[in-house]
């Protein structure tokens, strides 16, 4: 393991230009960003995901809520997310047991797009960030397998693998649990508010 001394020089990239700086220079730019302690501070209105059972003091789980006169109390996150705001409220989106599904933003990999549901506080719908949609199968059949049978006077009948079909329809039988989920995690959405 390599350590870095004071003066040594690394490579870094700040606002998408790549310069050299030692780590004092990085210290100092982490300290002026991030008040302080060497970390960067969220900005106001981003989301992030933790494994805590509750917010941290400067933050709010997206659950859902209405935070009265939070478009007045939180101006900044109004200004970057004006489709949660509801007169002077704000109105967090509910992403508890939710999958995060990137934005399709006309790319065709989300063939629902135009259908999805409205978002919190402006209450529009479509192909915009903050909309939902409900669980959904894509279409497909499954194959039923039957035997054909001779009965008297020379006629053919199928006959399906059940008994008491009063008609030639038939269903498949039910498999699987309550959802179709893919392999997850839990962990809770939150959003910086100051």
């Amino acid at each position: 393991m390599t350590t870095l001394l004071e003066n040594d020089k690394v490579a870094i990239s700040r606002a998408g230009t790549a310069y050299s700086a030692t780590l004092g220079d990085v210290a100092l730019f982490a300290a002026e960003q991030g008040g302080g302690g060497g970390a960067l501070a969220r900005q106001p209105g981003d989301v992030f995901l933790s494994f805590d059972l509750s917010p941290p003091t400067d933050s709010v789980e997206l659950n859902g809520a209405l935070i009265p006169d939070g478009a007045v109390d939180f101006p900044i996150v109004a200004a970057r997310y004006p489709f949660m705001v509801s007169g002077t409220d704000l109105v967090l989106p509910d992403l508890r047991g939710r999958v995060v599904r990137g934005w399709d933003h006309g790319a065709g990999m989300d063939p629902d797009a135009a259908g999805r549901l409205p978002r919190a506080g402006d209450g529009a719908g479509g192909d915009l960030p903050g909309t939902t949609q409900d669980d959904a199968l894509a279409a497909h059949d499954h194959a039923v397998y039957r035997r054909n049978t001779f009965v008297s006077g020379g006629t053919m009948q199928m006959v399906f693998p059940h008994s008491g079909s009063s008609s030639l329809d038939t269903t498949t039988g039910a498999s699987g649990g309550a959802e179709t989920r893919p392999v997850n995690v839990a962990m809770m959405f939150f959003m910086a508010l100051g």
